[in-house]
């Protein structure tokens, strides 16, 4: 015989929304990548150009679907980039539509030939940066050049520096590594930089 009571409907099944909750997830996680902004380039510093204290220089980059950016001052040595300085004061970022921002150089930085200008989306600070070419930090000068660098005519500034596979011979001239050697950066100083 049949029971009087009511039948209770049969829970409804959590399986297509658990799927459609997944769907989601997953588009979402397309749709972030495929707006995600990209650093186009970082045009000037150019190479090896030379930055003098005190004096103001401008950095100039392109960007796609960035709003804010970090611009970042490296020290590159053998592939590895230690951050020295954020060039914007505090909250540290510049509109990336803007493309270039101005910056006085400060006597607090220590002179150098391996520097590089890292520009980076500001909502994303574990993206890697997108890097200038190396350029230098100094006094300004009209001596001699420096161990690393050179001048053909006169021995004084403005000096280059010397090419990858040759060291510093003297202010006029560099020389070539050895056959089967060559060196690692630019601007070596000594035969001894001239590896294999």
């Amino acid at each position: 015989r049949q029971s009087d009571r009511p039948l209770s409907p049969s829970p409804p099944s959590i399986a297509p929304l658990v799927m459609m909750g997944q769907w989601a997830l997953v588009l979402a996680a397309v749709a972030a990548v495929a707006s995600a902004g990209t650093v186009d380039e970082v045009s000037a510093p150019a190479s090896f150009d030379t930055w003098n204290y005190g004096k103001t220089y401008t950095v100039k980059w392109k960007v796609t679907d960035i709003e804010d950016v970090l611009v970042q001052l490296f020290r590159a040595d053998a592939g590895e980039f230690t951050l020295v300085a954020q060039l914007p004061p505090y909250p540290f970022k510049v509109k990336g539509s803007v493309g270039e921002y101005s910056w006085k150089v400060l006597p607090n930085i220590p002179r150098g030939n391996r520097y590089q200008i890292g520009i980076r989306d500001a909502a994303d600070r574990s993206a890697t940066p997108k890097y200038s070419a190396v350029f230098i930090i100094d006094e300004e000068t009209k001596g001699p050049c420096g161990t690393g660098y050179f001048n053909e005519e006169t021995g004084k500034h403005p000096c280059a520096p010397c090419d990858l596979g040759t060291f510093w011979k003297d202010t006029k001239s560099c020389a070539k590594c050895p056959a089967g050697f060559t060196t690692v950066n630019r601007a070596s100083e000594s035969q001894a930089a001239c590896t294999v």
